[in-house]
């Protein structure tokens, strides 16, 4: 027993001389260690937040881009719907849609010319008044155009001034045109035009056939957008873009029927 005692006396004297000396961990080391364990999670939780806030933002972006794709449906939506209502408006007696906004309407030759002439007749100076007011009740924002056309018969009438079919249609598209003009519509929202035998309705191959090709035909079509085009320069010589006149801005064109 007094062995024993003796070797704990000397052991604990041991330890007491090894922490006396130095020899055990430093409180300062013991510190450290703990202040950087602490600042190990403080950067764990600080990627943590950056990973889940750039999740939440592509979240986020990915939210805006469906909100702008449904926008962009609802807009597609409004468009066919209105374009639905378009359609669904009952058009003036006689005229018939097309594609893209287009209307039409087909006058046959017989009711506004004799045959082979382009002097308008009474009763289609009548039928153009009736056209005129269709257009101006249902067509103002239109682009009027206005088509003569034949059929493939040429009878080369003794003292004829047209040369052919096409001059003959081409005339004949002028004097409605001036009549419409006439009758108030503004001519720069119109065109003249003869297409001849060149657009037949139906092929030309009966008298009853090329009764409908003879015709002259009425379009109302969208307005188009005005255009830039190239002039010279008086000064250089060179071409500088300006804004073309739209279709209001432009003068009356001169036609002379021959």
């Amino acid at each position: 027993m007094r062995m024993a005692r003796s070797m704990t006396v000397a052991v604990g004297g041991l330890v007491i001389a090894l922490l006396a000396t130095g020899c055990g961990p430093d409180p300062r080391e013991l510190q450290i260690q703990s202040l950087q364990a602490d600042l190990d999670n403080l950067q764990r939780e600080n990627d943590d937040l950056r990973a889940r806030l750039a999740q939440a933002v592509s979240e986020r972006d990915a939210a805006i881009a469906r909100g702008g794709g449904l926008m962009q449906q609802v807009r597609e939506l409004e468009a066919a719907l209105a374009a639905a209502e378009l359609a669904e408006q009952a058009l003036p007696p006689g005229w018939e849609r097309g594609a893209g906004g287009t209307a039409w309407i087909d006058v046959g030759d017989r009711i506004l010319f004799k045959q082979g002439y382009a002097d308008l007749l009474p009763e289609g100076r009548a039928q153009l008044q009736r056209i005129v007011s269709d257009i101006q009740t249902s067509f103002s924002d239109k682009l009027i155009v206005v088509i003569g056309h034949t059929d493939s018969v040429w009878t080369g009438i003794k003292g004829h001034v047209y040369q052919d079919n096409l001059a003959l249609s081409a005339t004949r598209g002028a004097a409605v045109f001036r009549e419409l003009m006439r009758l108030g519509l503004k001519p720069q929202h119109m065109i003249a035009a003869g297409q001849g035998e060149y657009a037949p309705k139906v092929p030309n191959t009966s008298a009853a056939n090329m009764q409908i090709n003879r015709r002259v035909q009425i379009l109302a079509i969208p307005m188009p957008e005005p255009v830039t085009v190239g002039v010279m320069t008086p000064a250089t010589g060179t071409p500088s873009m300006t804004r073309s006149a739209t279709p209001t801005e432009t003068q009356t064109p001169e036609l002379i029927e021959k």
